[in-house]
């Protein structure tokens, strides 16, 4: 982003019980419309962990399964549990969840072809309002961005004050991101905790 419309001073830090894993994509960690990258920043118990690249990185697997969490991979699927207060009650461990980040094509395979990804449980969200991510075209109606999802998912697991904090952070620079394309005025852009000149 222009320094002058840097979101920084927005950026919360949480220190949870639940652990985030973001598998990216590599080539997904320098565009600029990337979501997955600003949650290392804001969740001191997460980690970035990458796939693929020219070299066809494959991700590094070692103790992403560990015995002091259960562990899930946040990836709509039929057969997922869906993360809601029954799924909450039964857990016994703290939840550590692994969310696939790059375009809807890179998540599938990294879903599907990192062998110790493939067999774990997956885990979805309850039916939710629409995504206010405006900077990619989403091929389908109910999908949300790296970023919702994960918000989504620790408002349910550890306080919708949590979610609604980083939802902040997220409109934030997508309003922003929107302004320095044209596509909205800056009286439109809430959180202005800068100016423009």
């Amino acid at each position: 982003m222009h320094i002058n419309i840097c979101v920084c001073s927005l950026i919360p830090k949480f220190d949870l019980k639940t652990r985030i894993i973001i598998l990216m994509q590599c080539s997904e960690y320098s565009i600029t419309t990337n979501t997955g990258h600003m949650l290392e920043k804001i969740l001191k118990n997460s980690e970035i962990r990458f796939r693929g690249n020219y070299d066809r990185r494959v991700v590094n697997t070692q103790g992403l399964v560990n015995e002091e969490n259960d562990t899930y991979v946040l990836f709509p699927d039929p057969h997922a549990a869906v993360l809601n207060e029954e799924f909450i009650s039964s857990l016994r461990k703290p939840l550590q969840i692994i969310v696939p980040d790059g375009n809807w094509r890179q998540a599938t395979k990294i879903v599907k072809r990192v062998p110790v990804i493939n067999r774990l449980p997956r885990l979805t969200l309850p039916k939710g309002d629409p995504s206010n991510y405006r900077l990619r075209a989403n091929p389908f109606p109910e999908g949300v961005c790296t970023f919702e999802a994960v918000a989504r998912s620790l408002g349910a697991l550890e306080g919708r004050s949590i979610q609604r904090k980083m939802e902040v952070l997220f409109d934030a620079l997508v309003e922003r991101v929107l302004w320095t394309r044209g596509k909205i005025l800056w009286k439109d852009v809430k959180n202005q905790d800068i100016s423009v000149g």
